[in-house]
This record gives structure tokens, C-alpha cells and sequence, in this order.
């Protein structure tokens, strides 16, 4: 029998999620407030002294001596012009008919290579850090923070947090990760540890379209589609691709790919990568000096190349993914709804890359609050003294206690793996836990890696 979704299935998932995140909320977060005011004075110097770089360059010096008045740096108005109206620049930033926008936005200015714009681009990576230091410290009450976790204002069927936004703690970044998760520590004799789903949203996709590829591409542990498509895309033989291309692959042609971009970001992506990461091949060639031997002289060239990379994976190796897409977007347009796997129905306005990937990312979501909701069901029930502390879209942050780590890690991977499957029998993929664990007195940021 196959499952049917009911809205009622949804209400009672939510109902049972803002009871479990409330109870999570009320014990809260162990914070190291002593550090976080040492990092936030750090992180003042490090500002001051950007500022002072920044305004000794000669271009905002041009600015001062045409607009006559100091340079503000935090402006996005005058960084346009200075960078569009004077220096001329093309933005690396283009709508769909590949016309240039005026862009200035955290994934645009990195990709112009000016040493100035690198520092403007570091300061405000920075004032974004000493923002979320500061608000760690006036939310934080006796060493405790309780960030919220909400369930009812988010509209793409996922949840929210604030006070402070636990989920927004940057990890892209190494300087910005180390500091702010360095001071969210467990309590004394206590151990802070991390479950994370592995690959959810691939899976979760699998489970909706039933595309015989993906679904191979999943289980089957010789396939790796992102290690392919970064050889498809750099035009190498596997066993040349890089873990650093194998990345390129993965975060700018397949994800891309699957939530609805289409193959001209996905080049200017991946052609900029080979710059700004110096990609190579195993063997040692430099993948632009690869590119050109393979008959890639210019990007219009890789763009054109990228484009039929696209059609193939469309067209022969997901096929079936794209249809279902057709489908979903179809029946959309004629009914006005979509309805989840997981018990919801979406009635709003959406566009087309919308109504394909909330039913896909929000599924995903709910698979991580039924588990989290069972396992602290099991917390209780056991009288484990450990806790969940909360949650970032497709993981659970943890306290353990040392002596029951082990039980719960265990427990935790049944709920995960094998009764959430039980209770939603359209799961047809398997799905995975990973495990990173700080040592007794470590904080967020020395988690290691745990087998089960």
C-alpha cells in the first residue's frame, strides 16, 4: 500500500517537533563568555586595521579626489561605482540573457581580483563575525545561551532560530568557523558532539522522483556522481580528479544542477575555481594547461562544453529526475498544490525551482526532526542525563555524557535508520548518520570524527 499524505500527518509532526525544540530551548547552550569578549576585542583590531588598509588604496583614493569626501566602505552604492562607473569593470554576475549585472554581493566580489576589493571582502567577513560574537554575548544569561528553534516561519517547510541564529554559525570560512565555535562548549565532565545526515536531500530526491540512476548512484558504493560529473566537466578520466575538483564538481555543477540553476553559473563557477583554487589533475598538471590540451582555449569554449554536459545529465543520466520534475511542476500549475510526503500541503504562490525543491528540502528537514523528536523521546524515557542541544537543518548538535556516549550514538542510529524508515515506508534509499565528538572539555570546534 502506498503512502498517502494527510495535512493531519503534518500538524501532528509539527505539534510534537515545537514540543521536543521547547524543551531543547529551555536547557540551552553552555557558552565561554570570557573567550568571546577576548575574540571580540581581537576581531576590533583586525577591522581597525583593514580600515586603515582600505583607505590608503589608490582606487578609494580616486574616490576621495573625484567625490571629494571620504569612502564608505560599508556602501554598496559607491563600491558600484567605483568599481562599475570608474574602473570599468565587467561583473562577473549575469542574469539569464548573460547580460552583467551590478553585483555586489558576498559571492560576486570575490571573483574580481583586485587586492582591494580582497580586503573589503575580508572586512566584512569580519564585521559579520564580531556581529554574531556580539549577539552571542547579550543573549547569553549566566553562561547559558537558549537559542529559539522555529517551526512555524519558515516557508520553505524547514525551520528557523534566532536569539541567536544557532544555524547561521559560518563554516565556510576557517579563521570565522574556529572563533565562533570554539566558545560553545558542554557542560563540565561532558562531551559537545555533532549527527549529521549524510547526503539527506540527494536521498530524499530519490525517494520522490524514484530515478533509477540516482538511486544506483547512491547505494551502490563504487558510484560517486560528484568525482564523474567533475570529470565530465574538466574533461578528465576519474582517476585523475582531485578531491578539490572532485568539490568543484559537487557544490558547482551537481547541487546547482538539482536545485534549479542552469550551465552558464555553473561554467563561471567552475572555470573561476581552477583560478582561485589552483586546481591541478593527480597527476600533477595544471587543470587550465589540461583544459587547453583537451582543445579549451577560452571560456566560451568551456561554457559551450559545460552546456552539453548539462544536456547529458539531464537527458541520459537522470532522465527519469527530470520528468518527474516536468511532472510535479505540471500538476502544480493545473491543481494550485503540492502535496509532501511527510504530511503537508503547499498552497502558495511558487515558482518553478520552488515547487520542485520544498517538497524535496522540507522532506529532508522533517526526517531530521522525526528522529530528533524520537530520540529525545528515548533521552527521557531511559533517564539518560545527555541532551540534544539543537539543530541545523540536516543535524543535531549533542551533550554527552562520556559514560553514555556509546548507548546513545547506537540509539541514535537505529531511530535514524532504521524506525524513521519504518514510520515512513516511502523512504526507499538508506539513509546515514555521521558522528563528530569533542573530547572531555573541547567545544564545537574540536569535534573528531567517530566510526560507528
Amino acid at each position: 500500500m502506498s503512502y498517502i499524505p494527510t495535512r493531519q500527518a503534518g500538524f501532528d509532526l509539527f505539534l510534537a517537533g515545537i514540543e521536543a525544540l521547547s524543551h531543547i530551548e529551555s536547557y540551552g547552550i553552555a557558552v565561554d563568555i570570557p573567550y568571546y569578549k577576548k575574540q571580540y576585542v581581537a576581531v576590533e583590531d583586525k577591522i581597525k586595521s583593514l580600515r586603515a588598509k582600505i583607505d590608503n588604496d589608490k582606487n578609494v583614493k580616486t574616490w576621495k579626489r573625484i567625490k571629494g569626501n571620504k569612502f564608505n566602505m560599508d556602501s554598496d552604492f559607491q563600491l558600484k561605482w567605483l568599481l562599475y562607473d570608474y574602473l570599468k569593470i565587467e561583473c562577473p554576475k549575469k542574469d539569464r540573457e548573460g547580460i552583467s549585472t551590478r553585483s555586489v554581493d558576498k559571492d560576486t566580489l570575490p571573483k574580481i581580483d583586485l587586492p582591494f576589493l580582497r580586503l573589503i571582502v575580508k572586512l566584512r567577513k569580519l564585521i559579520a563575525l564580531q556581529e554574531k560574537i556580539e549577539a552571542i554575548l547579550r543573549e547569553t544569561v549566566d553562561g547559558i545561551l537558549h537559542p529559539m528553534f522555529n517551526l512555524h516561519l519558515v516557508r520553505t517547510m524547514r525551520s528557523s532560530s534566532q536569539h541567536i541564529n544557532f544555524q547561521n554559525q559560518d563554516v565556510r570560512d576557517e579563521y570565522n568557523a574556529e572563533v565562533l565555535r570554539s566558545g560553545f562548549l558542554a557542560r563540565r565532565g561532558r562531551q559537545i558532539g555533532e549527527s549529521d545526515f549524510g547526503k539527506l536531500e540527494v536521498c530524499i530526491a530519490a525517494c520522490y522522483n524514484h530515478d533509477p540512476v540516482l538511486i544506483e548512484d547512491i547505494t551502490n558504493p563504487k558510484k560517486d556522481m560528484h568525482r564523474d560529473m567533475a570529470a565530465a566537466c574538466y574533461k578528465l578520466k576519474s582517476k585523475e580528479v582531485t578531491s578539490e575538483a572532485r568539490y568543484c564538481g559537487k557544490n558547482q555543477f551537481v547541487f546547482p544542477e538539482f536545485y534549479g540553476d542552469y550551465y552558464v553559473d555553473c561554467a563561471r563557477a567552475l572555470w573561476s575555481s581552477i583560478r582561485s583554487m589552483k586546481l591541478k589533475t593527480v597527476s600533477g598538471t595544471p587543470l587550465r594547461k589540461h583544459l587547453q590540451n583537451t582543445g579549451i582555449q577560452t571560456y566560451n569554449q568551456f561554457e559551450r562544453h559545460v552546456q552539453t554536459v548539462e544536456h547529458e545529465f539531464w537527458y541520459e543520466r537522470y532522465n527519469v529526475y527530470r520528468k518527474w520534475k516536468e511532472r510535479l511542476y505540471e500538476r502544480y500549475l493545473q491543481c494550485g498544490y503540492i502535496d509532501m510526503l511527510t504530511g503537508f500541503r503547499l498552497y502558495e504562490i511558487l515558482k518553478r525551482n520552488e515547487a520542485i525543491n520544498r517538497p524535496i528540502q522540507g522532506s529532508a528537514f522533517h526526517c531530521l526532526l522525526w528522529t530528533l523528536i524520537e530520540f529525545l523521546k528515548a533521552i527521557r524515557k531511559y533517564k539518560f542525563k545527555s541532551m540534544i542541544l539543537g539543530q541545523i537543518h540536516d543535524s543535531l548538535v549533542n551533550e554527552y555524557v562520556p559514560s553514555e556516549l556509546d548507548d546513545l550514538i547506537g540509539l541514535q542510529q537505529e531511530i535514524a535508520t532504521v524506525r524513521l524508515q519504518k514510520h515512513w515506508p516511502w523512504i526507499i534509499v538508506p539513509l546515514e548518520l555521521d558522528y563528530k565528538v569533542a573530547p572531555v572539555g573541547g567545544n564545537w570546534h574540536t569535534m573528531k570524527k567517530v566510526k560507528v
